[in-house]
């Protein structure tokens, strides 16, 4: 059979027409499964604005980007971790709001950094969530997050803007440090973490075992060297071994670590510490010659008497010899 070329053509452009009519409906279907996710979160977040009073739900979208940054977070939910993923988000947006999408967008991959909020327990959760959605630190924390897990988070929770940080220098000792320390503590703690993670593994594994075993001394001294060196550097690698072969006396304030001019560190003990010693071990031999010295003072008065009375019993007796003797002469 042949075909004319006009006939062709009309064939050609109505095959055109065909996969463009099909091709349509596909675009719209693929429009839809992306707008949808969008669409949950967005109801999701209407949901918590209603129970909670807060703004509209159009001033919350617009700061963080409108109906294309939601719908972007969607797809990248579903990609990262399927419909799981996307249902844990939705649930997150109705609890915690648009904080659970500045979470999620500052998480190295949302379905492990929701499962790390997952484990939380509920009344500390919100704090997290709060911590995650903080723009730069957000993402820093996110980041801890994604390699310790929940326990970073705990350590944020307990003590902003710091406990992660721990974590993050120290690991899971740092979020052990954490959950005992008190606020001033930590605040010491952090500010010589750094310095700490960059010690060679045997001094570091050094000063962690005293911080294990002798936390509030550990911590102490720390900020004794802080007040008494401003601006100086404890933990370098020379200044640590001076540290730990000192530590016992250090920790119990019985001397200091003094950088001295030449930058090297030294161990100096406390002025009058010798004097306090000597005049400590001369207490303790008088608590125990004092009453071995009050027993022979006892001894060697009884002894006095005892003579002084043999004496006068003997001039005594003397005497009565005496006087015998003239009243016989006399007769």
């Amino acid at each position: 059979m042949r075909y004319s070329i006009p006939s062709i053509l009309c064939l050609f452009l109505l095959l055109l027409l065909m996969a463009s009519s099909v091709g349509i409906p596909l675009a719209s279907g693929q429009s839809t499964l992306i707008r949808k996710p969008a669409q949950e979160l967005m109801e999701a977040i209407g949901r918590y604005l209603s129970r909670t009073g807060g703004r509209e739900i159009g001033q919350e979208l617009a700061e963080f980007g409108g109906e294309s940054a939601v719908r972007q977070l969607a797809e990248r939910a579903l990609r990262e971790g399927g419909d799981d993923a996307l249902n844990a988000l939705v649930r997150s947006a109705r609890a915690h709001g648009t904080d659970a999408l500045r979470a999620a967008d500052n998480a190295v991959n949302i379905p492990r950094l929701l499962r790390a909020v997952d484990e939380l327990p509920a009344d500390i959760a919100p704090q997290a969530i709060r911590r995650l959605s903080a723009g730069s630190e957000g993402r820093l924390l996110a980041e801890t997050v994604e390699q310790f897990g929940a326990r970073a988070l705990r350590a944020e929770v307990r003590h902003p803007g710091i406990g992660g940080g721990l974590v993050r220098n120290l690991g899971d000792n740092g979020a052990d440090l954490a959950s005992q320390a008190t606020r001033q503590q930590a605040i010491t703690l952090s500010r010589h973490a750094e310095d700490i993670a960059r010690l060679p593994d045997a001094q570091r594994n050094g000063v962690m075992r005293l911080l294990q075993t002798e936390f509030d001394r550990t911590v102490s001294f720390m900020g004794r060297f802080i007040e008494n060196n401003p601006g100086k550097i404890l933990f370098t690698a020379a200044t640590t071994t001076v540290i730990l072969i000192h530590a016992d006396k250090v920790l119990s304030g019985e001397g200091e670590i003094v950088i001295g001019p030449d930058g090297k560190a030294v161990y100096i003990p406390k002025p009058g510490i010798i004097e306090r010693v000597a005049d400590d071990l001369f207490k303790q031999v008088l608590a125990v010659l004092l009453p071995l010295l009050a027993i022979a003072g006892a001894i060697w008065l009884g002894i006095k008497l005892w003579f002084h009375y043999r004496f006068a019993k003997l001039k005594h007796q003397m005497k009565s010899a005496k006087v015998a003797g003239n009243t016989e002469d006399k007769s």
